[in-house]
């Protein structure tokens, strides 16, 4: 048998400069004691959005979600919400992997208008089949000014996805409340490991399998790929098993004359030919869409979940009447 002692050995020298907290378990999958591997954390942003493009990923619920330039905390664009009067009304991010146990960072810049009358960060934990698992929420003082707000939180068990949702109410009058939202981001630090007493070995949680390195290596998919005005170039990912999620890395050069960028959307499929239709995937949010600037050199790290054996990966020229050259990198992590 491996002692323990010898096993977190072992993982410090793997994986230095990681932070782990990892647990004992007997056969039946029981909690026996909580081992924290006290090195440096690493931080790894798995969600952000500036508004800067000139769109949004997010989801409105019972409120109106526009992308404009009149208020912003940095840069020229942020999002403002409007909720009807007397109504509860709530935006929320795309769900992104994380492990249980491991600690989340979420910040925003916020700010809000005489007409909402409260306002909260709420973090939406998903289960890996993405099924709603639990929620915190935590009140925010209004502000009539721009105020960055950030609260760190411990994924709870079984959680595998986390999102962020910011909820306000309306005074009960006649006139709508508005709220503006900017820079949201979301962080994760280190990488979780759980030891199973069963001998002993060491099993993964999202981002390790065993003493087996935490991702693949590179491969580059798109090399200088021109891509027509209109068009778009695609691949499958299918090496998936043991994997959690495919980085993706994006460049993208614009024409000069252009005058819209490109989008990254992924499709599903349990067999390897009945993939999400285009619409369907973009109403439930799977897209990013890099920054635009006629002339230039766009670069975008994405990370995609992985929801079944299958995932056709599209790069979309938004413009119609120019072409764009484009490199794409993907790693797959555990």
């Amino acid at each position: 048998m491996v002692g323990i002692e010898s096993i977190k050995k072992a993982i410090r020298e793997l994986v230095q400069g990681n932070e782990f907290r990892s647990s004992i378990s007997d056969s039946e999958g029981n909690i026996v004691s909580d081992i924290p591997f006290s090195v440096m954390a690493s931080r790894t942003r798995i969600y952000e959005q500036s508004f800067e493009d000139g769109t949004t990923d997010t989801y409105a619920d019972n409120a109106i979600q526009t992308v404009q330039s009149s208020e912003y905390y940095t840069g020229s664009y942020s999002l403002r919400v409007t909720v009807a009067p007397g109504q509860t009304g709530y935006i929320e991010t795309p769900y992104k992997p994380i492990s249980a146990g491991q600690k989340v960072r979420f910040s925003f810049a916020h700010k809000e208008d005489s007409n909402i009358e409260s306002i909260e960060f709420v973090a939406v934990w998903y289960r890996s089949n993405g099924k709603e698992l639990a929620t915190e929420a935590f009140s925010i003082t209004p502000s009539s000014d721009w105020d960055l707000y950030s609260k760190e939180l411990t994924a709870p068990a079984n959680a595998a996805y986390v999102s962020l949702r910011i909820r306000a109410t309306a005074v009960s009058d006649e006139v709508s409340g508005n709220f503006y939202v900017d820079d949201i981001n979301i962080d994760i630090y280190g990488q979780i490991l759980k030891l199973e007493r069963e001998g002993v070995k060491v099993t993964d949680t999202h981002l390790l399998s065993g003493l087996q390195p935490a991702r693949s290596g590179t491969e580059q998919v798109l090399d200088s790929e021109a891509i027509s005005a209109g068009g778009t170039s695609e691949f499958v990912v299918d090496n998936t098993d043991g994997y959690s999620a495919i980085v993706l890395t994006v460049k993208a050069t614009y024409n000069a004359s252009a005058t819209q960028g490109v989008r990254v959307r992924w499709l599903y499929s349990p067999n390897g030919s009945d993939y999400d239709s285009e619409e369907d995937a973009e109403a439930q949010s799977q897209y990013a869409d890099l920054t635009f600037a006629a002339g230039e050199t766009r670069v975008r790290t994405i990370l995609i979940p992985i929801f079944q054996p299958y995932v056709k990966v599209q790069i979309v020229n938004k413009d119609t009447s120019y072409s764009v050259t484009v490199d794409a990198w993907k790693t797959l992590l555990r």
